[in-house]
């Protein structure tokens, strides 16, 4: 606009505007030189290819971290910051905390005995009788599902009704509680075995989306990771029970 150029589709294109030129050439390239000159590289934050607990990571004040890098003597570090206006906390090095939570995943599975013992227990429970006449309930409106649909193939219902019917079905199934547990228990089960080797050939994008995977939220405290909560489905295989000093009361 300086030189009385007009830009165009987001400056892929430019043409001669109708407006006369307030800087000549020369000028404009000396003022773009001064504007350089005096801008310093590496004081701005900057963001960075992949921050492997991005969402999950809070502040101790509660608030969700964000991540950012800055450049010190020409190398890039990752820091996670409390954005909260006000907040004592410092900033964390990302280097500083990633790691241990790579450590913990690969490592934090419960010994066989432990897990096996919450299958049994997990297969008792489903035992209940409300739990067998809710696993009933599922296959009859499984079963209605498939009905309907062949219903409509043949054309003994409209595309409203089955659409209406098909909708009622499904909105009774999702409210009732999950299916085969004890399937999705071995499938959770087989995965968090694998964490070890999983996390020794990963990327690290794939060790950002393992995280955001396993983990549902990293508290950090002084620089240092305070609690970590692990996500729901995995929460049996990784979460140790804290044991009572006095032992316990009821042997």
């Amino acid at each position: 606009m300086y030189l009385g150029y007009v830009v165009e589709k987001r400056g892929r294109d430019e043409r001669i505007g109708r407006h006369p030129p307030i800087l000549t050439e020369s000028e404009y390239q000396r003022t773009i030189t001064a504007i350089r000159s005096r801008t310093r590289a590496g004081n701005k934050p900057r963001p960075f290819g992949y921050y492997l607990l991005r969402g999950p990571v809070y502040c101790e004040c509660g608030t969700r971290m964000r991540g950012e890098a800055h450049v010190q003597r020409g190398t890039d570090r990752r820091y996670y910051r409390c954005p909260r206006p006000g907040c004592p906390a410092r900033r964390c090095p990302a280097d500083l905390i990633e790691p241990i939570i790579l450590g913990q995943i690969a490592t934090a599975v419960l010994p066989d005995l432990v897990i096996d013992t919450a299958r049994a227990e997990l297969r008792r429970l489903l035992q209940d009788p409300d739990a067998v006449l809710t696993g009933r309930q599922r296959r009859r409106l499984e079963r209605r599902l498939k009905n309907l649909k062949l219903q409509h193939e043949w054309g003994d219902i409209s595309d409203e009704e089955y659409r209406t019917k098909r909708d009622e079905t499904r909105s009774i199934l999702d409210g009732l509680p999950d299916g085969d547990r004890i399937r999705l228990f071995d499938a959770h089960r087989a995965t968090v075995v694998g964490l070890a080797t999983a996390v020794d050939a990963a990327t690290p994008s794939q060790h950002e989306e393992l995280c955001h995977i396993v983990i549902d939220r990293v508290v950090v405290r002084d620089r240092e990771i305070d609690a970590v909560q692990w996500a729901h489905p995995y929460r049996v295989f990784l979460e140790r029970q804290r044991e009572c000093p006095q032992g316990d009361s009821n042997p």
